[in-house]
């Protein structure tokens, strides 16, 4: 499970780890679930409303936000484990999912952006599918981070 130390002083300050969650954790927790919602409205805006005008202008708006929200979601994490642990990086599935995500985050939006410059219907495929798996890798991720949180706080 992901421990971290107290909030009265970080592990640089003290080089001693005490069982409790970081107080940050609520803002990564906030980042990354709005991050999954707009991800989500922007990949529901791709499948069931291209019959509007506007869909694409919408879609086109949601996913780099959406990415740029859950990617300040990862660096808060980075910057909490950092701040309480002493560590960049931490040997939990949940840290290695969120690098994943945080990959994906940039490389979906970018796939997106080079299919329609490249009227590739390959590189479509792949945007989509690159999407599906960041939106599920982030559930995923959420509902086990929801899962250490529920454990940490017995």
């Amino acid at each position: 499970m992901l421990w971290a130390v107290s909030a009265t002083a970080s592990a640089h300050e003290t080089g001693v780890a005490h069982q409790e969650l970081p107080p940050p954790w609520p803002y990564h927790f906030l980042l990354v679930s709005t991050g999954f919602v707009v991800l989500s409205a922007a990949m529901l805006t791709a499948r069931y409303m291209k019959d509007k005008k506007w869909w694409l202008k919408a879609h086109r708006s949601l996913g780099p936000l959406g990415a740029f929200v859950t990617l300040a979601g990862f660096a808060t994490a980075v910057i909490m484990v950092w701040i309480y642990m002493g560590t960049l990086f931490i040997n939990e599935t949940h840290a290695y999912l969120g690098f994943a995500i945080a990959v994906m985050a940039i490389l979906t939006p970018s796939l997106g952006f080079m299919q329609l410059r490249m009227k590739d219907k390959r590189m479509r495929i792949i945007h989509r599918w690159a999407g599906r798996m960041t939106i599920g890798l982030m559930l995923i991720n959420i509902a086990g981070g929801w899962l250490m949180i529920s454990s940490g706080m017995e």
